[in-house]
């Protein structure tokens, strides 16, 4: 699943403002909006950043994600 995506649904299911998280990440909201729209990459520093109602859909994506790479690398 998109990194992006999750991180917006994770916010919304915690019943998290923007503002809020972004504050917990230790980013500006603006930043954090880019995160949530794919325009910037998430690194796995942030991870830690993230509250644990957020931090764990998101840690599963990644792991999912880095698993596909893997995959396709692989293939190759």
């Amino acid at each position: 699943m998109d990194i992006a995506i999750t991180l917006r649904q994770a916010r919304l299911a915690a019943g998290l403002e923007q503002k809020e998280l972004a504050r917990l990440m230790e980013v500006s909201p603006g930043f954090l909006s880019d995160l949530e729209k794919g325009r910037r990459a998430f690194h796995d520093r942030y991870l830690e950043r993230l509250p644990d109602a957020v931090r764990e859909p998101v840690r599963e994506a990644l792991i999912e994600l880095k698993r596909a790479e893997i995959r396709y690398l692989m293939q190759e």
